[in-house]
């Protein structure tokens, strides 16, 4: 049960990403697309080359640090796992929840 309300702190934490990167229109996760859709979004003047190559360090630092600090010291502190795979299977359970999260309500 506390597994299952981690991943979604976690979820919650992906949407708070995704609504204030998109708050001022789409073209703000355009990191998130093909390069074409970059260079198309360029082309017509909606953000620059900078704004994109900001934007991408952001948004990784906003979905990777937590993932990789949040998960792990939830398993650790609130949990009390200890052993290799008692941490493994946790913090795959709670990734797992993220990325369905993810595949259902935000790339849907």
């Amino acid at each position: 049960m506390l597994i299952l309300l981690e991943g979604i702190v976690m979820c919650f934490c992906l949407l708070i990403v995704c609504v204030t990167g998109i708050s001022k229109g789409p073209v703000g996760l355009v990191v998130f697309y093909e390069d074409d859709v970059k260079k198309r979004v360029v082309e017509l003047g909606l953000t620059t080359e900078e704004r994109i190559k900001r934007n991408t360090a952001l948004a990784s630092a906003a979905l990777f640090i937590p993932m990789l600090i949040f998960v792990p010291a939830m398993v650790y502190f609130i949990n009390g796992a200890r052993g290799f795979w008692d941490m493994f299977w946790q913090i795959t359970a709670i990734l797992w929840i993220q990325g369905l999260f993810d595949r259902i309500f935000i790339d849907w």
